[in-house]
């Protein structure tokens, strides 16, 4: 790999994920199919449980509320450039904690005033060569360390 074309920024606009939204739905239906097991609840505490998972079901299935980026840019200085869903243009730098496999990654990310952002990318949000070079420089990517601690 070049050293050029390591440098570039790297766009992320991801797209929903199917693999994403038939594994909620599945639990989400499975969650359902527990509350037909003969359990010692009463019929109150049936329906306040249905009543949560049809809840649940709504936010994560239709408004994807567990994802509040839009997109990000990753800036050849190591920094994130990211696009809230409300709009707002945040800068962030990338903790080291973030997971990465072959078909998910997990990153957490911190702006400048502390505030902590997890972002859910699974390997079919994003087109084959972006999701590739992303977990290519996430596998790089070392954190900055100061050296006067």
């Amino acid at each position: 790999m070049s050293q050029k074309k390591y440098r570039r920024p790297l766009d992320l606009r991801p797209c929903p994920s199917r693999h994403l939204f038939f594994i909620l739905l599945a639990v989400h239906l499975l969650a359902l199919s527990a509350l037909l097991l003969p359990m010692t609840l009463s019929w109150y505490w049936r329906i306040t449980i249905l009543f949560a998972i049809f809840i649940s079901a709504y936010f994560n299935l239709y408004h994807n509320s567990f994802n509040k980026i839009k997109h990000a840019c990753w800036k050849t200085n190591g920094g994130f450039d990211l696009v809230l869903k409300e709009g707002k243009n945040v800068y962030a730098r990338l903790s080291p904690h973030s997971l990465v496999t072959e078909w998910l990654v997990v990153l957490h990310l911190m702006d400048t005033a502390n505030r902590k952002y997890t972002w859910l990318l699974l390997s079919d949000m994003l087109d084959r060569e972006t999701y590739r070079r992303l977990c290519v420089r996430l596998r790089q990517w070392r954190p900055d360390v100061n050296i006067s601690e």
